[in-house]
């Protein structure tokens, strides 16, 4: 079979995993999960082979890649319970009523106004988090209230809407992607890192999950960017930041880039249109019910993290207290220092080299974050596929075996597969870094 024959009879297979994934393996199923996700993983690095010897354009990337994602766009969520309160927020906002100002518990105290606006027992149960005020901003919060008013009765019915903005995003990524792989003169196959990655495709538009939304933003800010229209970039910017906030932290990434004088008016700028998106949805009170869940959330909640687990297993028993509280603080200040360590050292700070930089902040974030996600390292993927760096791809091979958490209740996670991934990433990295080719 010729190779570009084999590679369309790969992507077919691929599409059909995604799909049955998709529809057929809840994350209790952990060993079958394993198998169709693993068997995926063979089918994209055995494409990502055969594409080495091919001469692929953009579109066939782009086309590939939006036939994965479609696959998944009809299917109810089976790895995260998110939308639960994705659709309960919309339903609040539909009602008229402002989601930060009281958590679900609450809500439920009052079955009968509860029940009027659709806040069904059945949504209640399904959040992982009813006790504390939603933490989700103001570009989500619209989608949320497009998805309940136009699916009032219907829980599918906004999976459906809120799953089609991600599908809209992630093709724009794609686009995005092809744009300025071309115009770095760089391959268009590096598309294919993002396009066809399995981790990125199951997660985003298969689980709602909207860093796909907040990737699209990043990479029209570098677009923008890279076409000279430093003003225009701020639009996008402050959009990603009002759907996931993390992007606040690639502020200082401009100092070098912009000069200080026009990285402040780019600042000041960005606060003020961030501060008037916010006000849709907020007063004073509800910025403090914000952040009181913000800070709540990265003191009472773990997962799948690397330096926090040392920190807790080398001290956690030398005190009764919060220990999370406490480290959390700490680990916050490490990541801002990291990333201005990062600022002032970077070599060629240049439009070009910010994907890489954003990848080196959202790294340095995500190692010392208290709870990584897989679909966190969707974003890395993005930005890997603008350069040479390729630690992010191996570490969405291992993000799967994070799921063994789910097995069972109540959930428990293996910390020597937490240890195998980490150890893996990070020799790889050292392996880019000291032994590998020379990068860029």
């Amino acid at each position: 079979m010729k190779k570009n024959q084999l590679q369309y009879f790969c992507l077919l297979l691929s599409i059909g995993s995604m799909a049955y994934l998709s529809f057929g393996v809840p994350r209790t199923e952990i060993y079958l999960f394993w198998l169709v996700t693993g068997g995926m993983f063979f089918l994209y690095f055995g494409q990502l082979w055969l594409d080495r010897s091919l001469e692929r354009n953009s579109r066939f990337y782009i086309i590939s890649g939006g036939l994965l994602r479609a696959a998944t766009l009809f299917s109810l969520p089976l790895l995260s319970d998110d939308y639960f309160r994705f659709i309960w927020d919309g339903r609040l906002l539909a009602g008229g009523i402002n989601p930060f100002l009281q958590t679900p518990r609450e809500a439920m105290d009052f079955p009968k106004q509860a029940g009027e606006m659709g806040l069904t027992p059945e949504l209640f149960e399904g959040m992982n988090s009813p006790d504390f005020f939603t933490i989700y901003p103001p570009v989500l919060q619209g989608i949320f209230f497009l998805a309940s008013k136009s699916s009032p009765d219907s829980i599918w019915g906004a999976i459906m809407v809120m799953k089609s903005f991600l599908f809209l995003g992630e093709m724009g990524s794609l686009f995005l992607l092809s744009y300025l792989l071309n115009a770095w003169k760089l391959p268009s196959k590096y598309l294919a890192f993002y396009a066809w990655n399995p981790l990125v495709v199951i997660e985003l538009v298969g689980n709602i999950h909207f860093e796909g939304l907040m990737i699209f933003f990043l990479l029209a800010m570098i677009y923008l960017l890279e076409r000279g229209k430093a003003g225009w970039s701020i639009i996008p910017f402050v959009l990603g930041i009002c759907t996931k906030l993390l992007p606040l932290m690639l502020g200082p990434l401009l100092i070098r880039r912009l000069g200080w004088g026009k990285t402040i008016l780019y600042g000041l700028a960005t606060a003020a249109l961030t501060f008037l998106a916010f006000l849709t949805i907020f007063d004073l009170e509800t910025f403090q019910h914000m952040m009181t869940s913000v800070e709540l959330y990265f003191a009472n909640f773990e997962f799948n993290a690397s330096v926090w687990y040392i920190i807790r297993e080398s001290f956690g028993h030398l005190t009764k207290d919060n220990l999370l509280e406490t480290a959390g603080r700490y680990l916050g200040l490490a990541t801002v220092i990291g990333i201005f360590a990062l600022t002032f050292l970077e070599k060629n700070p240049d439009i070009k080299n910010l994907p890489k930089a954003m990848l080196w902040a959202f790294g340095i974030y995500l190692l010392f974050s208290p709870i990584v996600h897989p679909w966190y390292v969707c974003t890395l993927v993005a930005l890997a596929s603008l350069g040479k760096l390729r630690f992010p791809i191996l570490w969405t091979l291992l993000l799967p075996l994070t799921y063994f958490t789910y097995r069972a209740l109540p959930y428990q996670e293996n910390l020597w597969f937490v240890a195998l991934e980490y150890l893996c990433v990070a020799g790889f990295l050292i392996y880019e870094l000291l032994l590998g080719r020379k990068r860029d």
